[in-house]
């Protein structure tokens, strides 16, 4: 389980290590915590192909809109 996902006690403002490991400390011992797990190499290579097409596409656009101006500039048609 994330820290950010354990509710914070009132008043505690400030957050130092000591504070956020006691409240995970007590989970764990009483065995009410997740275990959480990142992306497997397949899928971040998914991310990765989806980020770089969304950045492909956002750079296609953005030349058609210079390409546009540009012609709008000179009078082209």
């Amino acid at each position: 389980m994330a820290p950010s996902l354990l509710p914070p006690q009132a008043g505690d403002r400030v957050t130092t290590d000591r504070r956020a490991a006691v409240p995970l400390a007590r989970l764990a011992r009483a065995g009410e915590l997740t275990v959480l797990s990142g992306p497997t190499g397949e899928e971040e290579a998914m991310r990765a192909r989806t980020r770089a097409r969304e950045a492909a596409r956002s750079a296609r656009m953005a030349a058609q809109v210079r390409l546009k101006a540009f012609w709008l500039r000179h009078a082209l048609r």
